[in-house]
């Protein structure tokens, strides 16, 4: 994608003529919140309106464990548990392991929920991943529950 094109979105998203959904996906401590708080803050600091997903029912920054949050940034925050809670979807289990369907039906309607606020532009989601799981069964696994 080019600068220009780039810059073509940007100004849809901040003329609220595009809303973009980020997934972040990786395997256990790889960065992955680091690296979230990182883009929020930034479309933040750009005056775009942020909500973040936080689909790590085990290592949750957002809710409770077990469960899905959606928080919407209301202020320059310096850690992801900084988000206030918005809503929250119960999955049941720390791990995705056994409720991968649960999982991906919370994130979606926490997606769904803040698009639905129209209050957000700009949407920040992730998913962790087990250490000891392949990406080749995460896929399988997630194709055959769709």
């Amino acid at each position: 994608m080019s600068f220009k094109a780039i810059e073509e979105v940007k100004k849809e998203i901040r003329q609220g003529q595009k809303q973009l959904t980020l997934l972040m996906l990786g395997g256990v401590d790889v960065g992955k919140t680091c690296t979230v708080t990182s883009i929020a803050i930034r479309f933040y600091e750009q005056g775009l309106k942020v909500a973040v997903v936080d689909a790590d029912g085990g290592q949750s920054d957002i809710g409770p464990p077990c469960c899905i949050g959606m928080g919407i940034l209301e202020k320059r925050i310096r850690k992801l548990s900084e988000v206030p809670l918005h809503s929250l979807y119960f999955v049941g289990n720390t791990s995705p392991n056994g409720c991968m369907r649960e999982c991906v039906r919370g994130a979606v309607a926490a997606v769904k929920k803040a698009k639905e606020l129209r209050s957000s532009p700009h949407f920040v989601v992730w998913i962790h991943r087990e250490r000891n799981q392949s990406r080749l069964t995460s896929k399988k696994r997630f194709k055959k529950e769709r």
